[in-house]
């Protein structure tokens, strides 16, 4: 094995270990066809059909202590809202928040991820009940889900906003 080779391994190792401790629940995504989009929104028009490849989706958004972990590991700036890059007292379960589209995407760099597509997000938080109107989702709040190759049954993945907990 070429130490390239054996350098690449090292870091995918790495990055599997990272995300194992982080404790993100992972949800299958199957491949297949769902309805996107809404007829209620301007920026949702049209609905419409779309085929997607299978993939897995985080079920909750990413915690606050979870994004502390990245932070001490990287050296990344902590969200503007923490004194002194300190979690507020008591949030460590919430989720993450006044964070940018770089901020997550550097999160997912880092965790071996990346961020879903608004499709990818749409067809998780939609599950299988094409009756859930088409919302706009926040970029921040779609920017907190990782992604990764996968597949296997779908109900509902993500919680949309002001559905049940979010985190």
């Amino acid at each position: 094995m070429s130490i390239e080779v054996a350098a690449h391994e090292e870091a995918r190792l790495r990055a599997l270990l990272q995300l194992e401790q982080l404790g993100l629940e992972w949800v299958p995504i199957p491949a297949g066809e769902f309805t996107m989009g809404s007829n209620e929104y301007d920026e949702e028009k049209p609905i419409h059909r779309v085929h997607l490849s299978a993939y897995q989706i985080t079920r909750h958004l990413v915690t606050n202590a979870q994004d502390a972990a990245f932070v001490e590991a990287t050296w990344h700036a902590a969200p503007q809202h923490w004194k002194g890059g300190k979690i507020p007292h008591g949030k460590e379960n919430h989720p993450v928040v006044n964070v940018s589209r770089e901020d997550a995407q550097a999160f997912c760099e880092w965790a071996g991820v990346r961020l879903p597509t608004e499709a990818e997000w749409e067809k998780a938080a939609r599950g299988t009940d094409v009756s859930i109107p088409g919302k706009a989702l926040s970029t921040q709040r779609a920017a907190t889900c990782g992604i990764r190759a996968s597949g296997a049954r779908l109900r509902s993945a993500c919680f949309l906003p002001g559905n049940r907990r979010m985190r």
